[in-house]
């Protein structure tokens, strides 16, 4: 993990732990990852995109958090699962979608590597998280969908937001002091997040990729 991967790991840190209650750590990665010695790699870029999450969304339901490829989901820890690949996490997704409507990427500003997802199911409803991350794990993107019934995340100290239009619907561009991006805004009655984690990833990059956002439409990953 390089200097800037550290010092973002322990700022999220900080602004979360003390609302994000996190899973015993045998949780963190998925068994079969640790069998591949990748663990330790993994298990730092992994928390620092659920700690993430959980400043965003998650807060209160990490017990509830399941792997995407769980047929019948039960009660887990807060978990994102490695995806055998882009179409297959998107395809996993739409699978536990519970009528809610998946929204893939159709462009981004970088190569996809890996990806990974978590799936909170819940009544009638999924939130859902989808992760990319580069081959050696560095987290750059994260896209969210929520419930309106859950509370929506607040302002963190020294983030400031913009009102934006994307997809013809009002929106907030929310900045934190890093400069790091996130675009906010209601669709399909879910309340979607777009998080640009790497730090080379613009607004105009991010806004970019939330306009050409398309909604998945089977298992495999196809978009409409």
């Amino acid at each position: 993990m390089n200097d800037e991967m550290e010092i973002w790991t322990v700022r999220a840190f900080d602004d979360a732990s003390a609302r994000v209650r996190l899973p015993p750590p045998e949780r963190w990665v998925p068994t079969e990852v640790e069998r591949e010695h990748a663990a330790p790699v993994l298990a730092a870029a992994t928390i620092a995109v659920l700690l993430a999450l959980g400043v965003i969304v998650w807060r209160g339901f990490g017990d509830r958090l399941v792997p995407a490829s769980t047929p019948k989901p039960t009660a887990s820890g807060l978990l994102l699962v490695p995806g055998a690949s882009e179409d297959s996490t998107w395809g996993g997704v739409y699978e536990h979608s519970l009528g809610a409507t998946v929204l893939r990427p159709t462009w981004l500003p970088f190569t996809v590597e890996k990806t990974n997802s978590s799936l909170l199911t819940g009544g009638r409803f999924i939130n859902y998280g989808v992760g990319y991350v580069t081959n050696d794990y560095k987290p750059l993107l994260i896209f969210l969908a929520e419930s309106l019934d859950q509370t929506p995340s607040q302002l963190a100290p020294g983030e400031h937001a913009t009102d934006v239009t994307v997809r013809g619907h009002d929106a907030r561009l929310i900045t934190a002091p890093d400069g790091r991006p996130r675009v906010i805004w209601t669709e399909n009655d879910v309340r979607y997040t777009v998080q640009a984690v790497s730090s080379a990833i613009s607004a105009g990059d991010l806004l970019r990729i939330v306009e050409g956002l398309a909604a998945v439409v089977s298992p495999s990953g196809a978009t409409r």
